[in-house]
């Protein structure tokens, strides 16, 4: 979908009043209407959530190859496609599945990078509360920038310019994980990584082993030995928020990246913290003398967060500030309330597009 260009005058006036918005303000009174709605001041990016929310089922319109590559891997043949997205990206399943299903087609030529990013920021080294270190931007480790490698891409493919990389791996991702655990004078927790190249994805030598949750709300490789029951009371006025996760336009109340979930109650996925002894280790010989007292032993945990459609004033924000905000609760009864002002509300409109029935996954291609 296209958008027409304005003038910078009006730019600034929708910038102005879309910044005006109260977001939580507005999901508290849900359901929205078009003209009724924090995207009234930008018509055709409000005409565009509503074409979305307004088809709740999988029909024809996402079915568009612009939407649902898996249904059109036969036009991609013998057409030389990159795909690009970050592990902090809702779509980096996506990503993924097109690539394997592009690539295994005969005439499939696909390449694949995946980096340590959300959704387009892929020039900061950090995701949330987690710095990957300093090659962990696509600037300086796979190009000059995103332009520069979009260029060789293209001067390659369209124009045969032997100065374009004549061979590359077909997968390029970034294997997150090695650095100290401990936090950095930025106040994030110093993960670290690297760049890895592979001929294939799922990486070659992939082995594929279920965990299963037990009794005691751990993950072990083995399965229970007898039945046992998780149960939790929950309030839908004071639901327990997801923070960061896999977000896309959820700003200003959820920011996609890693963060600590462990200040907040759950049922799934514990593990044994680390113990004193390899906590002091691990952060020996740090520069910061505070740091010993600040890191903490485990790895915060990637979740899933609902991902609401508001791209108008993400964009324009993106370029003009770059700061990362703290992490904000969700407010109270934000994912219930146009349940009960009207249950019969499809889900699509909270997430913003249909669910495999299958894995539950988001149909939509990775934009």
């Amino acid at each position: 979908m296209r958008f027409k260009a304005a003038p910078r005058s009006a730019d600034a006036a929708v910038h102005a009043a879309l910044a005006a918005e109260d977001i939580g303000a507005w999901f508290a009174a849900m359901p929205w209407q078009r003209g009724h709605s924090p995207l009234k001041w930008a018509p055709e990016y409000e005409s565009y959530l509503f074409e979305q929310w307004e088809h709740g089922t999988f029909d024809d319109y996402w079915r568009q190859p612009e939407l649902y590559a898996a249904g059109h891997y036969d036009t991609f043949d013998g057409i030389p496609t990159l795909l690009m997205c970050g592990w902090w990206d809702p779509y980096a399943q996506t990503t993924t599945d097109n690539y394997i299903g592009i690539s295994r087609r005969q005439r499939g030529m696909a390449r694949l990078v995946l980096g340590p990013w959300t959704h387009g920021e892929r020039s900061v080294t950090y995701a949330g509360d987690v710095d990957f270190g300093p090659e962990a931007t696509l600037d300086g480790s796979l190009a000059q920038n995103y332009l520069a490698l979009r260029a060789q891409w293209f001067d390659r493919w369209l124009k045969g310019e032997t100065s374009a990389p004549a061979e590359d791996p077909a997968v390029r991702y970034f294997r997150m994980g090695g650095g100290s655990g401990c936090r950095l004078p930025s106040g994030r927790l110093d993960h670290g990584g690297s760049w890895r190249s592979a001929s294939d994805w799922p990486l070659p030598g992939t082995e594929f082993r279920p965990y299963y949750l037990h009794p005691d709300s751990a993950l072990h490789p083995q399965a229970p030995s007898g039945e046992a029951v998780l149960a939790f009371d929950f309030d839908p006025a004071h639901p327990v928020p997801t923070i960061g996760g896999s977000v896309t336009s959820g700003e200003p109340l959820m920011f996609a990246g890693a963060y600590d979930q462990r200040t907040h109650p759950g049922l799934f996925g514990a593990k044994p913290p680390l113990s004193a002894a390899r906590h002091a280790a691990r952060c020996a010989g740090v520069s910061n003398p505070t740091t010993g007292r600040r890191c903490r032993g485990e790895r915060p945990d990637c979740h899933q967060a609902l991902d609401f459609f508001e791209r108008a004033r993400h964009r324009l924000h993106r370029q003009a500030d770059r700061r990362t905000p703290a992490p904000r609760r969700l407010s109270a009864g934000l994912h219930d309330e146009p349940y009960r002002r009207n249950p019969a509300l499809p889900l699509s409109a909270l997430v913003g597009g249909p669910r495999d029935a299958a894995t539950g996954r988001d149909r939509r291609n990775h934009d």
